[in-house]
């Protein structure tokens, strides 16, 4: 089970996902590294 406080990356992947934007995302992919 994650921890209930996101770090910086998880914020950004449920930030991007509730705004509809898959994690496939260019942005997110090159966050992902």
């Amino acid at each position: 089970m994650k921890k209930n406080i996101p770090n910086g990356l998880d914020f950004l992947i449920l930030y991007y996902s509730s705004k509809g934007v898959p994690p496939t995302n260019p942005v997110l992919k090159k966050a992902l590294g």
